[in-house]
């Protein structure tokens, strides 16, 4: 929560928690007039606790995890938008629970949580929604959008720190 609040008040209104979109179908069950904040976009103290990186040994690890992640799920929506096109309901909950896995893993929490709610639609027998992918892709947005703030932020403390 302290991350997120600095996150918010250095790179604006996009690295704040906000609530992650809705999936029709599997809306979560409390009263319309309760306050349910959804997960950060990003928590990046998911992979900076691993211990390679917290003793110092490899600090490099938690960006080389998040390029990893960046690169293979690219692909997972890539394969997420294939699935949509041809109707397929397996080869979409394959595309969404590995997202999910993954997402949740780096620290993406917004989007591993709305692709489990995804995935539990679908599983639950829920139709293919086409407003889905299109909240698959805002959720991703704004996850860019934090890591370019990240890495603007990161490199202004790098050049802090030459000066």
């Amino acid at each position: 929560a302290v991350l997120v609040r600095m996150l918010a008040s250095q790179l604006g209104p996009a690295a704040a928690p906000s609530p992650a979109p809705m999936v029709q179908g599997c809306e979560p069950q409390h009263a319309p007039s309760d306050e349910v904040a959804g997960p950060p976009v990003y928590d990046a103290s998911v992979l900076g606790s691993l211990p390679m990186v917290v003793d110092g040994s490899q600090p490099e690890f938690a960006e080389e995890m998040r390029q990893l992640f960046e690169t293979n799920a690219t692909r997972l929506i890539d394969d997420i938008d294939i699935a949509f096109a041809e109707a397929d309901a397996g080869k979409l909950l394959q595309s969404l629970h590995t997202l999910k896995s993954s997402s949740a893993q780096v620290g993406a929490l917004e989007l591993s949580a709305l692709v489990a709610r995804i995935e539990l639609a679908l599983r639950s027998g829920a139709a293919m929604e086409h407003a889905w992918r299109l909240q698959l892709g805002h959720a991703w947005q704004r996850l860019e959008s934090v890591w370019r703030g990240q890495s603007r932020m990161d490199q202004a403390v790098a050049e802090g720190a030459r000066t």
